[in-house]
């Protein structure tokens, strides 16, 4: 069995009996009750009712379910980066190609798909600005994969993954790439010497371009060039009187706007916890999910219609939950 679904089944099975026969309408209520609910609960009747399982009958059972997860063959779950749909997706992102905002709104994309992409969103494809997922099937696992990716290309602008199938653990997947890192005295000199090495790039860069002074031709495609970054070290003073001084390290992105709205995101203390890591200035939409909605009830003034942004001292993620 799949890790995390023995709690899921004990929730599920105190109410409803594994082998009583349920229409889609029960088999709706029944998983409304734990928590699940949404387009992908008919998906799931209409797979139980076809051929490969109750074999056109009109009802199913959670023991039907139940058996269908816990047989799924091998190759339904690996085989990671070598789905032949997300390959397709993923030449969009090849670093040669031209495109600079990709939308994929509505295709059923689902972790297969996304390993693919991640993968080539790691490779930094510098002229890809904007990614729009919204309304597909992308679970945690997608979300952790994108999340991987983003530790490495710092270009992107706009991810958009509204109406998704992603949990507390997931929104603080993506998150953490563009979070202050808090790092100890030992590991300050690293830090230093990167940041010594940013900056020399970054010089090195400077006057290579005020040498190249040639204008492109008018029919040439400009492409963005790489972005060299250089991470920012902060030293704060002792809490205590005699205590050692922390250091925090930022490692700036171009990003501006992180859509996650109309996703499972429960918890309004995730919201509250990782608002004050983010980066400066950057919006996160958490739009009609359970967190944000907990979260406009705790503090009315984000739902005025103003729509002031849940942003204390003007520090960390702008939130904005409606």
């Amino acid at each position: 069995m799949w890790p995390g679904l023995t709690d899921f089944w004990t929730a599920l099975m105190a109410t409803t009996p594994d082998d009583k026969l349920l229409s889609s309408s029960d088999l709706h209520d029944a998983l409304e009750r734990v928590g699940m609910c949404g387009s992908q609960v008919t998906e799931v009747f209409d797979v139980l009712i076809g051929p490969d399982y109750a074999g056109g009958g009109s009802n199913v059972s959670l023991g039907m379910l139940r058996a269908a997860l816990e047989n799924l063959p091998d190759d339904a779950i690996g085989n990671e980066g070598e789905d032949p749909i997300g390959l397709t997706y993923a030449s969009f992102l090849d670093g040669a190609c031209v495109v600079e905002s990709l939308s994929l709104r509505a295709c059923s994309l689902d972790w297969p798909e996304m390993a693919p992409i991640a993968g080539a969103l790691a490779r930094c494809p510098w002229q890809l600005r904007c990614l729009n997922f919204w309304d597909n099937r992308i679970c945690d696992r997608g979300a952790a994969a994108l999340g991987d990716a983003l530790e490495q290309y710092r270009g992107l602008e706009y991810l958009g993954l509204g109406r998704n199938r992603i949990t507390d653990i997931g929104l603080a997947a993506l998150c953490k790439p563009f979070h202050a890192a808090h790092i100890s005295e030992a590991e300050k000199k690293g830090a230093q010497d990167r940041i010594k090495d940013q900056t020399a790039q970054v010089e090195a860069k400077s006057k290579a371009a005020a040498k190249a002074k040639a204008a492109p031709k008018a029919t040439d495609r400009v492409m963005r060039e790489p972005s060299p970054f250089v991470d920012e070290l902060e030293e704060r003073p002792a809490v205590v009187e005699g205590g050692e001084a922390s250091f925090v390290l930022r490692r700036p992105a171009e990003l501006k706007t992180l859509v996650l709205s109309e996703n499972p995101i429960k918890n309004m203390r995730t919201i509250e916890m990782l608002q004050p890591q983010g980066p400066k200035g950057v919006e996160l939409l958490l739009r009609q999910t359970p967190a944000g909605t907990a979260l406009a009830a705790k503090r009315p003034e984000l739902s005025t219609k103003d729509r002031k942004p849940f942003c204390p001292g003007n520090e960390g993620w702008v939130v904005r939950v409606s």
